[in-house]
């Protein structure tokens, strides 16, 4: 069978996204395709969204050469198909990639959910208030050292260190320097890398 058989694509046309459904046995699956690009290292990714009978079942990024591979982890989501299934949607998906208009972003999303990314928010919070970190023009400065020691003795690293710093950034709760995940401050004529946290945005 052709990929066509197994997916449809909504239209040929370049835009910023394309819709994918499924036929016949597939068709309560359907998928929004993105296609982002860091302004900085000018790498490119697909961020894909997933729906079951029009519910959204969460979303999985890829980088393009790994997306035979990786789009299996649809199913961690819940969408369970196929290999041939998983094989057949990555095939559609690059045949129609430069149907996609890249969205260009300061950082690429990450697979961490916003649940995740807000425990770890949390977690930081009641750091900062157990050490009374003290408050700067509306941040609170972590050492990326101390918060990198904090991480590694709490559940969540599971996670890679990396890519909580850069889902807390995407999601606003950490200020960054272009193309980073953390911070340069200047201390006694020195720059000193920190996890810059927004109080606001944690609420303290």
């Amino acid at each position: 069978m052709s990929a066509k058989e197994y997916w449809k694509i909504d239209n040929n046309k370049i835009q910023t996204s394309h819709i994918i459904v499924g036929m016949d046995d597939l068709k309560n699956f359907s998928f929004e395709v993105i296609r982002l690009k860091d302004i900085y290292s000018y790498e490119e990714v697909l961020k894909i969204n997933a729906f079951y009978d029009g519910k959204e079942y969460g979303s999985r990024i890829s980088k393009v050469s790994k997306l035979d591979t990786e789009i299996v982890s649809l199913a961690d989501i819940g969408i369970n198909l196929t290999r041939v299934e998983y094989i057949e949607l990555s095939s559609l998906i690059k045949n129609n990639y430069y149907n996609l208009e890249p969205q260009e972003r300061e950082a690429i999303e990450n697979n961490i959910s916003d649940r995740t990314v807000e425990a770890v928010a949390g977690f930081y919070r009641d750091y900062i208030q157990e050490k009374q970190i003290e408050k700067r023009e509306g941040f609170y400065n972590i050492p990326v050292e101390d918060f990198k020691r904090e991480f590694n003795d709490s559940s969540f690293k599971r996670y890679n260190i990396s890519d909580i710093k850069e889902a807390l950034k995407i999601r606003g709760y950490i200020k960054c320097n272009a193309g980073r995940n953390d911070l340069a401050i200047k201390v006694d004529g020195v720059n000193h890398r920190y996890i810059s946290f927004d109080a606001q945005k944690l609420g303290v």
